[in-house]
């Protein structure tokens, strides 16, 4: 945390460095929805270039990553909301003998690929999970 200095004024840095931030953050969630950079540096009132410049940042490469986990993960907590369903739904057209053959094997399909789908999330999830451990090992080295 930072703190006063006696005798010293920083006020009007720390209130630059806190405006700074927030154009910062108001940067990073532009992109994030999806917007140019040159929109994103506009709407974060920066110039392209300084915008460009953050882009290359590890912070900000990091933020955006973190970001755009943190919105898939929402979207699938939203399909989970349905994926029982559909994976009913499908497997009652697997087992129904009336349907055609196309559309069954099709809905087979569908079922393994949403299986693999969700092994494919869990193992990205504990990778993450390592990378987060190795990174703290390594700092405190």
């Amino acid at each position: 945390m930072l703190r006063a200095v006696p005798g010293r004024n920083l006020g009007r840095k720390w209130h630059e460095m806190a405006r700074s931030q927030t154009k910062h953050d108001l940067f990073i969630q532009a992109i994030l929805a999806g917007v140019s950079v040159v929109e994103a540096a506009k709407k974060s009132n920066i110039s392209e270039r300084t915008g460009r410049r953050w882009l290359q940042e590890a912070s900000v490469q990091d933020a955006l990553r973190k970001g755009r986990q943190q919105a898939f993960g929402l979207a699938i907590s939203a399909l989970s909301d349905v994926a029982t369903e559909a994976v009913r739904v499908l497997r009652q057209i697997i087992m129904d003998n009336s349907v055609a053959a196309g559309v069954r094997v099709r809905a087979c399909l569908g079922v393994l690929d949403l299986a693999h789908n969700a092994e494919a999330n869990e193992v990205m999830t504990k990778l993450e999970e390592l990378e987060e451990q190795l990174a703290e090992y390594m700092s405190n080295e």
